[in-house]
């Protein structure tokens, strides 16, 4: 399931680009799900009660009073890995929008063909990116944890917490046992009971990472 949410207060523009996703989509073995959005204020309501769940936010530049840049700014404290696609009638705002690091940047009118290779080049990453992950036991149950769902891992004794966007996974093992497991270049072994994502890292204070 790839999901995806289109943010403009254009019914057209909204209309226009659903089409043309869908109809990129019908070609692919993907499940898809669309979620329309008329205002930046909708869209950043929407991941203070859902938390995450969109792959890729097709988000306008100019949205009446909201600036779509401040837009994906808040969204990224909510969300690192989602891939903003920016559409827009002007370039005036394509350097500021490199502080939320966007995937890509659409000109209206959005070209059909432009659009595919855009979104088949989302879909690649983000497949590559869902099926990396770890199974482990937890609760007398298996558990799939999804890398770029792992904050950070750490260990205390003979028990492994896993710290997540959904909660904490406890467990029998060790550090270097699982370092094995992962081996994914995003994950820094920066003290001897930690392995960060790095991803999730916002700053360095002496020696403490904050997540």
């Amino acid at each position: 399931m790839i999901n995806v949410a289109i943010c403009d207060e254009m019914e057209k523009h909204r209309k226009y680009l659903e089409g043309l996703i869908r109809e990129y989509f019908v070609t692919l073995t993907y499940d898809i799900h669309i979620i329309n959005f008329t205002s930046g204020e909708q869209l950043i309501n929407y991941y203070i009660c859902e938390k995450s769940g969109i792959d890729i936010i097709f988000l306008d530049v100019y949205l009446g009073q909201d600036n779509g840049i401040e837009v994906a700014k808040k969204i990224r404290e909510f969300d690192e890995v989602v891939k903003f696609i920016f559409t827009t009638t002007s370039t005036e705002y394509a350097l500021e929008s490199f502080c939320v690091f966007p995937f890509n940047y659409l000109i209206k009118p959005i070209d059909k063909d432009g659009l595919f290779k855009v979104l088949k080049h989302a879909i690649l990453l983000i497949d590559k990116e869902k099926q990396k992950s770890i199974v482990i036991k937890f609760d007398n149950e298996m558990h799939t944890i999804f890398f770029k769902d792992i904050k950070y891992i750490e260990s205390f004794g003979k028990k492994i917490n896993i710290y997540t966007k959904k909660g904490i996974f406890i467990f029998n093992s060790k550090l270097d046992q699982e370092k094995t497991k992962i081996n994914d270049k995003r994950f820094l072994r920066c003290h001897k009971s930690f392995l960060v994502n790095m991803d999730y890292i916002s700053g360095i204070e002496d020696y403490y990472l904050p997540c």
